[in-house]
């Protein structure tokens, strides 16, 4: 009887140090997984970050083309308002010398 119990009990031993080895495997496999899991989400954060970079400079540029038009835009209106003037002052100095050649010829 003393012999069963060292089988069995070498028997559990056996099954344990297995059970402890395939544990063992079982978590370098898990930090392995982790590893990579954890490598591919911070790869896919830094892609995140290189788009939402890359869209903020898009916007960027978007904007900055705006005001270039609307600085291109308020440049032309300011020169046809300036050449629309011009074009006023010459026609009423033009109209103040028809009057006196009016009135020089009238004399």
């Amino acid at each position: 009887m003393h012999l069963i119990r060292d089988d069995s009990v070498s028997e559990c031993t056996d099954a344990l140090s297995t059970y402890c080895n395939l544990c063992n495997q079982l978590n370098r496999i898990l930090e392995m997984h982790s590893l990579w899991s954890r490598n591919i989400i911070i790869f896919i954060l830094i892609l995140l970050l290189l788009l939402l970079i890359i869209i903020m400079i898009i916007i960027i540029i978007i904007i900055i083309m705006i005001f270039i038009i609307i600085i291109i835009i308020i440049i032309i209106i300011i020169i046809i308002i300036i050449i629309i003037i011009i074009i006023i002052i010459i026609n009423n100095n033009n109209r103040k010398s028809d009057n006196r050649q009016t009135r020089f010829s009238e004399l």
